[in-house]
């Protein structure tokens, strides 16, 4: 490539920044800017070194953020030309700035009986509710940064009411809109014991809530309770002070909010219970333990609960499913394969950023295996997840029978190493290495690229530059594996761009090439390696191979990085003999 002046570069890559953050789709393009700009200044004695000393190059990355961030929450379903494509378990209307229904999905039309087209006096509520309601999307649609709005209605099929979730967005093509999900008042299970907790309110002061919020006067209060109307009077008093209100339509406003954030928190935020089980792979239980500090550990078991232990390591992208067809072979050999649910994918809590990242990964490797009773077990690693396993033998030796790394990677030991890597590859490893400071937001890029153009779309462009990887992906089973195995990790709905970050900074520490070669005579390494692996290409396996002579490696002429979804029947076989 031809080098271009220092200062130009910069400002080429700021420039590709904003690009990508407007659209996903442009992030190769910012891959070749980076080269430009970051990767010619790194060390030629390879040492690991953050080269973007200037703190506005830091800024700029965090202002893109920004606008990256507020553009998914103005459209969050551009790409299918409808704000309601996401929306297809509640009723939802949006509104122009006509004060016509633009868009109205199927359950919308359903419960509100309204078309597109229709006005804003089409909604079958109360004339009061209508006038609150125009004055507010009126007030809504110029505002871009206009904060969402909850509102309470008469329901028009059952006399109850609904409550009107308002976020303004902008159409394709068409200007802002204020979008409305319909949602009924339903009370959420143990949201009593929240109030009672968040307000220090009394079991009758909840009730009396629970009533206003069904739009019951004082004196029906009074009736339904059995109580003087003084006594509800008063007992409303005290919830407007406890709840740092002032008046009782404000309050009804925050118990709506706080419902909401309940409901999300029980509803869209819970805990999954499992993975999978929509297709050819069957739902698998998330186990969770918590460690001395009170951290959440999640973890599956794949194949035979009563089985042979075996910890399986599923790389920093969290491939936790194999193929259906592999799952069902372990259940048949009696294999229990241990997965672990890295800290900061899922659920589980991310070691603390005061700690040493590796030696607190190594301590909940093992707080996993105690809670399964397995003192001893070979390890299944795909790509250089072994790594991290190394320490849980320095913590407690004896522990690991074996290793068996598929498509496995090894410490990189020059600097032409990584310029073989396939770009997307290089580009993360070196952001490690000379840009730290920025990688979690490089990274939150890509992620938003998947969320842009869909998990199956990235994972195909990841492993492009591989004819055997791309291969690979035919299969439906590996296809079905990737995309359900990365539930917890390849999506917005957790931050797991942050962890992905320092466990690709943790892989540029001088000191792993020891780590391995301390492995020597103490644990069995067998290395399955793909001659078409983008990360580790054949001329700098053949270096590995002088570098590491006392590891067994295994090549395959028809596989990549995704070697194990190729060739699990093999690799099911290498660890069989240790367990």
């Amino acid at each position: 490539m031809t080098a271009k002046p220092e200062q130009e570069n910069w400002d080429d890559l700021i420039s590709r920044v904003y690009d990508v953050a407007l659209d996903p789709a442009r992030y190769e393009e910012l891959l070749d800017s980076w080269e430009d700009s970051v990767w010619v200044r790194r060390s030629p004695h390879f040492a690991a070194k953050d080269v973007v000393s200037d703190p506005g190059v830091h800024e700029h990355f965090l202002r893109a953020e920004r606008v990256m961030e507020r553009l998914n929450d103005a459209q969050p379903v551009a790409a299918t030309g409808s704000v309601l494509a996401e929306l297809d378990d509640v009723a939802a209307i949006a509104f122009d700035a006509g004060l016509r229904i633009a868009e109205v999905n199927p359950l919308g039309q359903n419960l509100l009986a309204v078309n597109k087209g229709d006005g804003l006096n089409r909604l079958p509520v109360k004339n009061e509710d209508i006038d609150v309601l125009q004055k507010q999307i009126e007030a809504m649609l110029p505002d871009r940064d206009a904060p969402h709005a909850i509102f309470r209605v008469r329901s028009p099929t059952d006399g109850g009411f609904l409550v009107l979730h308002l976020r303004r967005t902008n159409g394709p093509d068409r200007g802002p809109l204020v979008v409305a999900v319909c949602s009924a008042i339903n009370w959420p299970d143990g949201f009593a014991a929240v109030l009672r907790e968040a307000f220090n309110l009394t079991s009758a002061e909840v009730e009396v809530v629970r009533l206003l919020l069904n739009c019951q006067s004082t004196s029906e209060i009074a009736a339904a309770r059995g109580r003087s109307l003084g006594t509800i009077r008063f007992q409303i008093k005290t919830i407007l002070a406890k709840t740092q209100t002032h008046g009782q339509v404000e309050l009804v406003r925050l118990i709506l909010s706080m419902m909401d954030i309940t409901k999300l928190t029980t509803d869209h935020l819970a805990p999954p219970t499992t993975i999978g089980g929509s297709g050819a792979l069957k739902a698998l239980q998330i186990h969770t333990i918590y460690d001395a500090d009170d951290r959440r550990l999640d973890y599956l078991i794949i194949g035979d609960p009563n089985g042979r232990p075996i910890l399986y390591m599923p790389t920093e992208f969290a491939y936790l499913r194999w193929p259906a067809s592999a799952e069902a072979a372990a259940v048949r050999r009696g294999i229990k394969a241990i997965a672990p649910i890295r800290g900061g994918y899922g659920l589980s809590d991310p070691p603390p950023m005061d700690v040493v990242y590796h030696e607190q990964v190594a301590r909940d490797l093992i707080a996993v295996l105690d809670a399964e009773g397995a003192t001893r077990v070979p390890v299944l690693s795909i790509s250089d997840d072994f790594w991290l396993t190394i320490e849980v033998e320095n913590m407690r030796p004896g522990t690991l029978s074996a290793i068996i790394a598929t498509a496995g990677g090894l410490p990189y030991l020059n600097r032409a190493q990584v310029e073989r890597m396939h770009r997307w590859h290089r580009f993360v490893q070196a952001a490690a290495r000379y840009s730290p400071k920025l990688l979690p937001h490089l990274i939150k890029m890509g992620m938003n690229l998947i969320r842009r153009s869909g998990k199956q779309s990235f994972i195909e462009l990841t492993y492009a530059s591989s004819a055997a990887d791309a291969d690979t992906l035919k299969d439906p089973e590996v296809m079905e594996a990737l995309l359900v195995g990365t539930e917890l990790s390849m999506t917005d709905n957790f931050k797991s761009h942050e962890i992905f970050s320092r466990h690709t900074i943790f892989e540029q520490e001088p000191w792993l090439i020891d780590a391995v070669h301390s492995l020597k005579g103490r644990v069995p390494v067998h290395f399955l390696s793909g001659l078409q692996d983008p990360a580790m290409p054949e001329e700098t396996l053949k270096e590995h191979f002088v570098e590491f002579d006392w590891i067994d490696f295994r090549t395959y002429p028809d596989a990549g990085q995704l070697l194990f979804f190729k060739h699990w029947r093999d690799a099911l076989d290498a660890i069989q003999k240790y367990i």
